[in-house]
């Protein structure tokens, strides 16, 4: 709907990505994706509410971490230099409540992870809540009141917009 997969990305859906860690080869799980020459730009986690589902940073940030280590594995195999660092970007959505994520990763963070070791310096995630007339409800009624929507649809227009900017810069 929003065109996040022209002209050259395509979105994809339900998909492991293997990373090292601690010497075993673990899997972050991706919901939804979106990928552009074969590298990871996009991540949407999804959950349904409830105590479980409570704070689904955590997994889009393990989710980051293998996506960069991918992009930079594919880079490898290419032939391409790798990079020292990647913003990518991500969204939560729980219910239908989605949140806007940019995660910067780099090489050192994944390095620590695999090791198994707390990083030097701590990792910023910067997180966007749609500005909707009732933040306050806007965890537990999201895309439901019709004045949310026009927010959160201008939100997932300007969120494109980033996303196609970091592609070109990297």
């Amino acid at each position: 709907m929003f065109d996040y997969d022209e002209p050259d990305r395509d979105i994809g859906i339900r998909k492991k990505l293997p990373i090292i860690m601690c010497d075993m080869e673990v899997s972050a799980k991706l919901d939804v994706f979106v990928k552009s020459r074969s590298e990871y730009l996009l991540l949407v986690h999804g959950g349904k509410r409830g105590p479980n589902r409570r704070y689904p940073e955590p997994r889009l940030v393990a989710q980051a971490i293998a996506a960069f280590y991918q992009n930079n594995l594919q880079r490898k195999l290419a032939g391409r230099p790798i990079l020292n660092s990647q913003t990518i970007t991500g969204i939560t959505v729980i219910g239908v409540t989605p949140i806007f994520y940019l995660l910067p990763i780099t090489t050192k963070l994944v390095q620590c992870v695999q090791a198994g070791i707390p990083p030097p310096q701590p990792t910023i995630v910067q997180r966007f809540i749609p500005p909707v007339p009732d933040p306050d409800a806007y965890p537990s009624e999201g895309l439901v009141p019709l004045a949310n929507r026009v927010v959160v649809v201008q939100c997932f227009e300007a969120f494109k917009a980033l996303v196609v900017s970091l592609v070109q810069c990297s």
